[in-house]
C-alpha cells in the first residue's frame, strides 16, 4: 500500500503541526529540568536500578547529593520509610518502563560527552523530554488512524486542532509533558487501537499486546484499571450482548483470553515484586499520607467538574461538547457507545473520589487529560453532527466553538504568566481577571484562596480571623499526672518525665473547630525545664481511623529563640490545619516527653482563629 501525502491531507497537516508545535516548546521557550516534583518519583526507579544499584535506596547520601546540584522539590515526598527500613519509591513504576529506552540513550551521550553518569545530568534530561515529546506525537499520529475509521479526512483535522488547542491537554504536552497524564494519553492510544485490532484479528500478538498495554496503564496510575471497560464492552449495545460475546469469547478464544490476562499480570507483576522485595508484601498503599487517597463513598464530582478552583468544564468548556457527543455516537454507532461512555463515566467517579481532587498546580483538571482519547471520539460525533445541523444551530454550535478555542488559548496564555493561579483560585479572583494579560503583583491577591505558604504573622496581616478560646487547662485535676512541687499558678502542674512521657490530649472534631477549609491554631503555655537538654514536643496533629497528617511537632528547646532552665518561660506556637479529609477527623494537640530530665506544664490555652 503506496503513502499519499493528499490522501486525508488536512488531518495530516493538523496532526504534524501539532507535533510541530509541541516538541519545539521546550527547545525554544525555556528549558524546564523534568526531574522535579512528581516526575522526580516516577523516574527514580532508573537512576537507583541500573547505575546506582540501589533500588531499595540504602544509600541516601545518592539523592542528597543530587539535590545540591539541581532542585528536586523541597522535600523528598517521592518516597517513603518502610517497615523493613528500605525507602520506597511512592509512585508506580509505569512511567520508567515507557522511559527506559530513553535513559539508555541519555546514559550513552553522558558517557560520550563528558556529563556525570549519575541518570540526572543534561543528558538524561534532554533523552528522557525527548521520549516524552516521541510518545506524545506517536499518540497524535495514532488517534488520527483511530478516528479516520469512523469520520472523512475534515472532520479528523478538525477534531485534532479543537482538542490539542481547545482543551488543557495543550498544557499537559508542552509544559507538563514529563508527567503521566500526556504520556498516558499515548497509552490510551494504543488501548483503544489495539481494542479494535484485536476485535478484528483475535490473534496471539495482538491478544498479548493488548493484555499487556493494560497491565502498563495499571502499573502508571493504579486507577487505570478502569481502561479495561474499553475492551471488555466493546461492539456490545446492552447486558444481553454482553453476556453473549463472553460466552462465545469463552468458548471459541478462551486461549486468546488468557494470553492477554496473562500479559497484563506479568507487567503488574513487575510492581508486586518491587513492593514485595522492599515492603514484604505483595500489595502495598505507597501513598501512605493517611490524609490523602481515594473516598469512593465521597466524590468531589460537582467541584472537579464545576469549581472556580479547578473545574473541568470552566477551563476546558470545549469538553461540553464532547460530553454532547456521546449522544450522536449512540444514535450512530450504538454498538461503541456502551464501552466509551462507561469509562468515561466511572474514570470522572474515580478521579473525582481523590481526596486532593484538583490535583495540585495545573491549568485545568490534569487527571483527566489522558481519558481525551475517548473524548475525542465523542468531539468527533458532535463536529460531524454539527455539518448536518439546520443553520441557527449549525451558527450557533460554531459561534460556541470558535469562543471555546480562543478562550482556551489564552487563559492557557494567563495561567503560564501566572495571572491564573495552579491551585488557589476562587470566582471572585477569576472573575477579576477575566481578559486581563497584565496584573500588579499582589493587586488580586485577597481574592484568591488562602496562600498556605504564609507563616502565621504573615497570615495575620493579610487575612481576618475570629479568635476564640477553645480550651484552657491549669492542670488543677489529676486527669494528667501532676505536681504541687513545682507550679507556676493555683495548687498544680503537669510533671512530665519517663514515667509519664505522654500528656492528655485536647481532641476535637475538624467540624467542630470550623467549618471553613482551614484555622489557625495557637497554643500558649508555661514550661520549666530542669536541664538543658530537656527532649520535650508539643504535638498538633489530625488523626483519622487511628492514623496521622498534618503531623507537627515542636521541640521546645530546638523551636525557642532561647533557653531558660530551672525558671518559667511562655511559650507559643501556631498551627495552620491541614487539607482535610473528612469533617469528622481530629484534631489533637498534646505534649509528648523524649528525656532529659523533668519538664513542667502549666496555665495551657489553646484558641483558634477563623478565616472570616
Amino acid at each position: 500500500m503506496r503513502f499519499s501525502l493528499t490522501k486525508n491531507r488536512w488531518s495530516l497537516f493538523i496532526a504534524l503541526a501539532v507535533i510541530l508545535y509541541v516538541c519545539s516548546w521546550p527547545f525554544f521557550n525555556y528549558w524546564l529540568n523534568p526531574f522535579t516534583w512528581d516526575t522526580f518519583g516516577y523516574y527514580l526507579y532508573l537512576p537507583m536500578s541500573f547505575i546506582h544499584n540501589d533500588l531499595g535506596i540504602s544509600d541516601f547520601s545518592i539523592l542528597e547529593e543530587v539535590k545540591k546540584e539541581q532542585f528536586i522539590s523541597p522535600t523528598f515526598y517521592q518516597i517513603n520509610k518502610t517497615e523493613t527500613g528500605h525507602w520506597l519509591i511512592r509512585y508506580p513504576m509505569g512511567l520508567a518502563v515507557l522511559h527506559a529506552p530513553f535513559f539508555g540513550i541519555g546514559h550513552l551521550f553522558a558517557k560520550w560527552l563528558g556529563y556525570a553518569q549519575n541518570g540526572f545530568s543534561l543528558p538524561y534530561q534532554i533523552a528522557i523530554t525527548s521520549g516524552s515529546l516521541f510518545y506524545i506525537s506517536s499518540s497524535v499520529l495514532l488517534l488520527r488512524k483511530i478516528l479516520l475509521r469512523w469520520f472523512r479526512d475534515h472532520i479528523v483535522a478538525i477534531t485534532l486542532l479543537l482538542l490539542f488547542f481547545g482543551t488543557n491537554i495543550i498544557s499537559q504536552v508542552t509544559v507538563s509533558a514529563t508527567m503521566p497524564h500526556a504520556i498516558l494519553f499515548f497509552v490510551y492510544t494504543l488501548i483503544i487501537y489495539w481494542t479494535i485490532k484485536w476485535h478484528e484479528n483475535k490473534s496471539v500478538t495482538n491478544s498479548l499486546l493488548l493484555g499487556g498495554i493494560i497491565g502498563l496503564a495499571v502499573i502508571s496510575r493504579p486507577t487505570e484499571i478502569v481502561s479495561v471497560l474499553i475492551p471488555l464492552f466493546w461492539g456490545v449495545k446492552n447486558w444481553r450482548e454482553f453476556k453473549e460475546k463472553i460466552a462465545v469469547i469463552w468458548k471459541q478464544h478462551q486461549k486468546h483470553l488468557i494470553f492477554s490476562v496473562v500479559a497484563a499480570f506479568a507487567i503488574i507483576s513487575l510492581q508486586l515484586i518491587y513492593w514485595k522485595t522492599y515492603t514484604g508484601h505483595f500489595v502495598y498503599n505507597s501513598y501512605n499520607n493517611v490524609g490523602e487517597g481515594l473516598d469512593l463513598l465521597a466524590p468531589h464530582t460537582l467541584n472537579v467538574l464545576f469549581s472556580f478552583k479547578k473545574g473541568w468544564l470552566i477551563y476546558t468548556p470545549m469538553m461540553l461538547l464532547s460530553i454532547a457527543g456521546f449522544y450522536f455516537l449512540k444514535k450512530e454507532r450504538p454498538a461503541y457507545f456502551l464501552p466509551l461512555f462507561s469509562f468515561f463515566i466511572l474514570n470522572l467517579y474515580l478521579v473525582s473520589s481523590w481526596t486532593c481532587w484538583w490535583y495540585a498546580a495545573s491549568f485545568g483538571q490534569r487527571a483527566l487529560v489522558q481519558s481525551y482519547v475517548v473524548m475525542a471520539i465523542g468531539l468527533a460525533f458532535f463536529i460531524q453532527a454539527l455539518f448536518k445541523m439546520k443553520k441557527l444551530s449549525k451558527y450557533t454550535a460554531t459561534t460556541l466553538i470558535i469562543f471555546f478555542l480562543g478562550l482556551n488559548l489564552f487563559q492557557n496564555y494567563q495561567f503560564r504568566l501566572g495571572i491564573i493561579h495552579g491551585h488557589r483560585m476562587t470566582g471572585a479572583y477569576y472573575k477579576a481577571v477575566f481578559g486581563k494579560l497584565a496584573v500588579q503583583p499582589g493587586e488580586f491577591e485577597h481574592l484568591l484562596s488562602f496562600n498556605r505558604d504564609l507563616t502565621f504573622e504573615e497570615s495575620l496581616k493579610q487575612y481576618r480571623y475570629d479568635i476564640t478560646e477553645i480550651y484552657k487547662n491549669s492542670f488543677e485535676s489529676d486527669e494528667n499526672v501532676t505536681t504541687e512541687e513545682v507550679k507556676r499558678s493555683g495548687k498544680k502542674a503537669l510533671v512530665m518525665n519517663e514515667a509519664a512521657p505522654f500528656s492528655k490530649d485536647y481532641a476535637s472534631t475538624y467540624t467542630n473547630l470550623t467549618t471553613e477549609e482551614y484555622c489557625w491554631i495557637e497554643v500558649r503555655f508555661w514550661a520549666y525545664l530542669t536541664r538543658p537538654d530537656a527532649n520535650v514536643n508539643l504535638v498538633n496533629t489530625i488523626v483519622r481511623s487511628g492514623d496521622n497528617y498534618g503531623y507537627s511537632a515542636n521541640n521546645l528547646i530546638l523551636d525557642a529563640n532561647n533557653i531558660d532552665v530551672n525558671k518559667w518561660k511562655e511559650y507559643v506556637f501556631h498551627y495552620q490545619t491541614p487539607h482535610i479529609r473528612s469533617g469528622n477527623d481530629e484534631f489533637k494537640s498534646y505534649f509528648w516527653y523524649c528525656g532529659g530530665g523533668e519538664v513542667y506544664i502549666d496555665d495551657l490555652t489553646i484558641t483558634k482563629y477563623t478565616p472570616k
